[in-house]
């Protein structure tokens, strides 16, 4: 988060992208790096981390919320249904 507030949007979700989610197990860091891959525009990535972190049992509130953003920012077909 600390690189999201300093304007570094690029290497947070740089940062965000090398992590495995199956090793996160944290609902408030696996939340934050969905956020850092959306807020950094890679709203597609977001939605694959968000969805391989809901498939590694990560089923979190953060997580949830911080997907249905990133669905709703890419322009999926399905993205209504999916944010819900």
């Amino acid at each position: 988060l600390a690189l999201l507030r300093s304007g570094r949007k690029d290497a947070a979700a740089d940062l965000a992208a090398s992590f495995d989610e199956t090793a996160v197990t944290d609902g408030q860091l696996a939340g934050s790096i969905v956020r850092a891959l959306l807020e950094a525009g890679r709203a597609e990535e977001a939605v694959e981390h968000g969805e391989r972190f809901l498939r590694a049992g990560n089923d979190l509130p953060q997580v949830r919320v911080m997907l249905g953003h990133a669905y709703m920012s890419t322009r999926r077909d399905d993205r209504y249904e999916r944010a819900g």
